[in-house]
């Protein structure tokens, strides 16, 4: 094997290492839920928007943000499924919805890229951890 050819083979190596094992990229989140502004915030408090907010939302039960009024099949997953929003439910709902939750009021298309899933869901839990004290952060 020549020097290029070796050269190249661990290139690639390393690269796809880097993509199976690749870290969560808050910034790149904030900028990805940007999409999810329309119907959501982060910031503390923040309630008059078409859907519930989502500071905090990693650890939480399914359909029981105070103040929103979910669709009946997201109370139901929560009451009857006992379901928590942890990052593996967060990526399966964020990834299809619909599919997840059928019936769902959530009309968002599906976030086909796991990486930008798992962006968003780091995202949400730094902001849960972040001061309500002026920086924009999700997570409810």
């Amino acid at each position: 094997m020549t020097r290029l050819a070796a050269g190249l083979a661990a290139g690639a190596a390393l690269l796809l290492a880097s993509l199976s094992g690749a870290r969560a990229d808050a910034k790149h989140g904030k900028v990805v839920f940007q999409r999810c502004y329309a119907c959501h915030s982060v910031e503390d408090g923040e309630s008059a928007l078409q859907g519930p907010n989502l500071r905090g939302v990693v650890g939480r039960r399914a359909g029981t943000a105070p103040g929103f009024e979910y669709s009946p099949a997201m109370i139901e997953v929560g009451a009857k499924r006992r379901l928590d929003w942890t990052r593996k439910t967060l990526d399966a709902f964020l990834a299809d919805p619909q599919l997840f939750v059928p019936g769902t009021s959530m009309s968002m298309p599906p976030l086909r890229q796991a990486a930008e899933r798992r962006d968003v869901i780091d995202y949400l839990e730094q902001a849960a951890k972040a001061s309500s004290g002026g920086a924009k952060t999700p997570a409810r």
